[in-house]
């Protein structure tokens, strides 16, 4: 399952996103914890709702392994696999910590 996570990268934005971007990932952070929250309580159902709306905002920002996580915790929780959320839940939280972006050139 760890193969199938995304790898940390740098990001290149689009230069119309730049003044965006990070607003946009605080947010998403706190969905994170939000995230975690909904787990800790067994909300499998509003963590498949949450987790599908930031698979589908992350890839309009271009950010298509934060969708991709999305995706996976969507199913996860679809799924009621609390160990699998957790494991994307962690991959979310670490991907999010360690984006680093350019400038588009």
């Amino acid at each position: 399952m760890a193969g199938n996570l995304p790898r940390l990268q740098n990001i290149k934005l689009d230069p119309f996103l730049e003044s965006y971007a990070p607003s946009y990932i605080e947010n998403r952070k706190k969905d994170f914890v939000t995230l975690q929250g909904l787990l800790n309580k067994k909300k499998f159902k509003q963590i498949e709702k949450l987790s599908h709306k930031i698979a589908g905002s992350a890839g309009t920002y271009g950010f298509q392994n934060l969708s991709l996580i999305g995706n996976q915790l969507e199913d996860a929780a679809h799924n009621r696999s609390f160990e699998k959320i957790e494991v994307f839940l962690h991959a979310g939280i670490e991907y999010l910590d360690g984006m680093k972006f350019q400038k588009a050139q």
